[in-house]
């Protein structure tokens, strides 16, 4: 059985994390014309969750997804909530059940979340200028994980609530 940390992600996961924060910065500086190969935060978002559903037994996955439905669904339909923008990674549940997962944080990471501290407590930031359309592709990737491991009553997709909040709804990085 493989051993992980009550304090934080296991050390693959780390460096699954560190590989896609730093593609979806050159991704994003670059604004999709560098010449290295690169991914895009939906292939980012489908290379973490491969890795978690690898890493992770049917069981454990089944435990981890609805999580994971429920931090993204929450704010999409509540993009303005402070609540629903940061996960407490301190919090045991959070802890146990998605950061202890290899492939989870960085899933995530993938659909916007970035690492940062709050009042001193560990969390994964939503940033204002966070794109939702972003989060429901990402949310594609987590229905066709969900269907891999046969989990009962996948969530249907939320609705955004009208574009009056100061989160972004659409991608800003096209061509």
């Amino acid at each position: 059985a493989a051993s992980t940390s009550s304090f934080g992600p296991a050390p693959m996961e780390e460096e699954l994390s560190a590989a896609i924060a730093s593609t979806i910065t050159t991704f994003n500086s670059n604004n999709a014309t560098s010449t290295t190969p690169s991914l895009s935060q939906e292939e980012a978002a489908a290379e973490a969750m491969s890795h978690f559903l690898l890493s992770n037994f049917d069981a454990s996955s089944k435990e981890t997804l609805p999580i994971l439905f429920k931090l993204i669904d929450n704010l999409v339909k509540n993009p303005s909530n402070p609540k629903f923008q940061q996960i407490n990674l301190s919090n045991n549940a959070i802890r146990n059940k998605v950061a202890s997962k290899n492939g989870a944080i960085a899933f995530l990471e993938s659909c916007g979340f970035q690492r940062g501290m709050d009042m001193g407590v560990s969390k994964l930031l939503f940033p204002e200028n966070g794109s939702l359309e972003n989060l429901l592709n990402c949310r594609v990737h987590l229905v066709k994980a969900a269907r891999e491991v046969d989990l009962d009553n996948i969530p249907p997709a939320p609705r955004p609530p009208p574009a009056t909040s100061s989160i972004n709804t659409n991608n800003s990085s096209s061509s």
